[in-house]
């Protein structure tokens, strides 16, 4: 019998016989491809009637002492498995179940998918592998090449010249650009019929099929094809298919998936001009964007960032930004840029991130970089290295929400309590006249904060028109919460500094000097009521000392909350959507860093078609605006907000949207 293809077959047991055998009776070039159970090939000397034919993907067999057969197993300590290509199976050999006191095999002369001897054994069950087992399987003979007698089947792959098996740990890591792949068939194949080559990391690693047309060798043994990664090819190691390709006996060749493997680092090496600089309260991070040759969809990018333990433990990656990040616009710069301002001083950063597609598919992670913040001085919240007045305008106007930058929170928070305020300008006052008087350590490498905690009261009154502060301390800054029709007139204070105005609807007066005089150290008339017909109430309130040192402000015997910073930020914000999940009707909620030339909402289905399109108000500041979806069927949408400013796009945010 010869030039026979026995495929996925299903039931294990011998393929040779005692009856069966004879001179005119033999096996010669025969395919056995994909068998579900295990082959027992050899009894009694009867492998000599087997030539040149390939035994490839078999898988285990039904279970039998000592630990079932997997792949082929070895029943015959006399004859040498010669001529065979053997490759590709869970386990190339066992030593089968009545051959476990022959000692050791004779040699076998056959290919064995690999030169590596070390690749080989790790498919071999014996006494080296297998305390199961008592003999040995002698491999010292095994053939470097296939036997080009037997149909064709593929013997190596080399990725840029090396073999994708064998030299595999010599491998450079494949990323963007062109790569050269070369097929090594075992035989002369048909160059009418080229070759199918793919890739993936997940079973059938044809996640991406290489479309470039290849050549074949003059000898039609080897066929080369250089091949173009672009981002958006999933990183990690990549196992190479090959299929499709017959030999000049139209044998199709075995579906090659099992030996050959690269990684890819498509993402990673394409993050030209990626680098991380610290800063005082920050992290700056820059990177060029791709070229339109590498990937032409671009919609943004997202950074994620992680840290590590003592023991070397990495951390969840944790997405930072709310808004898309997008390319600068501005023809003076030529990247892509992100500030990570949610950072701890002492504390080692690593960021990734990676690409979202016009299609919603994101690639795989970047290279990681990692840094550090530097160590600020208390007080200095505007970054230049010195305290001094333009701190106190840049705490002033971070408490107007005018968004100033860069803005290093962590010192300009001269108390550690999370949030701008008048206890932050007197403190930076204190530390511009005294130097740092901060009675307590907390929160950041090397800097000593105020305390965060009150050490009195200061206590409001009205008595008629006129209120009154009073305190055991000396009140060294204020800031009080009316109603937004209140209308007054402050009393005169010597030395002490005004500022009005408006936030979340009421009307806001804040006391301080920039020379430690204090508004009051005994009870004292700071205002008084203009029409009397308004109600007399105080909605939130701040006091502290003249040093910086808070104090609990009371009216009405009552406590009151504390009046915080507005939100800000350098980025388009997409703050809320809701009701999520909807039934057509949404509010959504963002904000804007500063007037845009032009806001628009679009939502886009799953399958990245636009079906919805709406503008927005382009103001600084948070907006809310109305969406009717009714329209939309039921399921799963993104919804993109994007600001555009001097003919380009400066923002990009998106949250997901379902409907009802």
């Amino acid at each position: 019998m010869s030039d026979v293809l026995f495929y996925d077959l299903r039931a294990g047991g011998h393929l040779v016989y005692n009856t069966v055998y004879s001179a005119n009776n033999s096996f010669d070039r025969i395919n056995l491809i994909e068998s579900t159970y295990g082959y027992t090939i050899a009894q009694a000397n009867q492998i000599n009637y087997w030539t040149n034919s390939n035994l490839m993907n078999l898988s285990r067999t039904t279970n039998r002492p000592p630990s079932g057969y997997d792949g082929i197993s070895i029943e015959s300590a006399t004859d040498t498995l010669s001529g065979f290509n053997i490759l590709n199976n869970e386990k190339l050999f066992n030593a089968g179940a009545s051959y476990l006191n022959y000692g050791t095999s004779a040699p076998i002369q056959s290919y064995l998918g690999s030169a590596n001897s070390e690749i080989i054994s790790t498919s071999i069950l014996d006494l080296l592998s297998s305390s199961d087992y008592s003999c040995l399987i002698d491999i010292s003979q095994a053939l470097d090449t296939p036997n080009e007698l037997a149909h064709g089947i593929v013997w190596k792959v080399l990725v840029n010249d090396k073999d994708a098996q064998d030299e595999y740990d010599l491998m450079d890591p494949i990323g963007v650009g062109t790569h050269e792949f070369k097929v090594y068939f075992s035989r002369a194949m048909d160059t009418s019929v080229d070759p199918q080559i793919s890739y993936g990391v997940t079973i059938p690693y044809n996640q991406k099929i290489i479309t470039e047309e290849g050549t074949w060798s003059e000898d039609g043994k080897i066929y080369s094809v250089t091949h173009d990664v672009n981002i958006g090819v999933a990183d990690g190691i990549s196992r190479i298919r090959v299929q499709d390709a017959q030999d000049l006996d139209y044998f199709k060749i075995p579906v090659e998936d099992y030996r050959f493997n690269m990684l890819v680092q498509s993402a990673g090496s394409a993050s030209t001009g990626w680098f991380a600089a610290g800063g005082l309260g920050k992290i700056d991070l820059e990177w060029v964007a791709p070229s339109s040759d590498d990937i032409d969809d671009v919609l943004g990018y997202n950074m994620y960032r992680y840290q590590v333990d003592a023991d070397g433990v990495e951390s969840t990656p944790v997405k930072l930004n709310e808004t898309l990040i997008i390319e600068d616009t501005d023809e003076s710069t030529t990247g892509v840029y992100y500030t990570d301002f949610n950072v701890t001083e002492g504390q080692t950063y690593f960021y990734k991130y990676n690409i979202l597609r016009t299609s919603f598919e994101t690639t795989d992670y970047s290279s990681v970089v990692s840094t550090a913040p530097l160590t600020s001085t208390l007080g200095d919240s505007n970054g230049d290295f010195a305290v001094d007045v333009l701190d106190l305008v840049h705490d002033v106007d971070y408490i107007l929400g005018n968004n100033p930058e860069p803005f290093i929170f962590v010192a300009g928070d001269v108390n550690a309590d999370n949030t701008i305020n008048v206890l932050d300008i007197v403190g930076t006052v204190d530390i511009i006249l005294n130097g740092d008087g901060g009675d307590s350590s907390s929160g950041s490498l090397d800097i000593n904060f105020y305390p965060s905690a009150p050490i009195g009261y200061a206590d409001f009154s009205w008595e008629g028109n006129d209120l009154y502060v009073e305190s055991m301390h000396n009140v060294g800054g204020l800031q009080l919460a009316f109603e937004s029709d209140f209308e007054y007139v402050l009393h005169d204070l010597p030395g002490i500094e005004r500022l009005d105005y408006t936030q979340d609807g009421s009307k806001v007066l804040m006391l301080y000097s920039f020379n430690n005089t204090s508004i009051a150290s005994t009870k004292t008339k700071l205002l008084t009521r203009i029409d009397n017909t308004k109600d007399i109430d105080i909605n939130l309130a701040v006091a502290g000392t003249t040093t910086g040192a808070k104090l609990t402000p009371r009216f009405k015997d009552s406590e009151l909350e504390a009046i915080e910073s507005p939100f800000q930020s350098s980025n388009l914000e997409f703050l809320s959507m809701y009701p999520n999940p909807s039934s057509g009707e949404v509010t959504m909620k963002y904000y804007l860093p500063e007037q845009m030339d032009g806001v628009v909402a679009k939502v886009y289905d799953m399958l990245g078609r636009l079906v919805h399109i709406e503008l927005l108000e382009n103001k600084e500041g948070a907006s809310e605006s109305q969406m009717q979806l009714n329209t939309l069927q039921k399921g799963n949408y993104i919804v993109l907000i994007s600001a555009d400013k001097d003919g380009g796009t400066k923002h990009i945010a998106n949250k997901m949207l379902i409907i009802k």
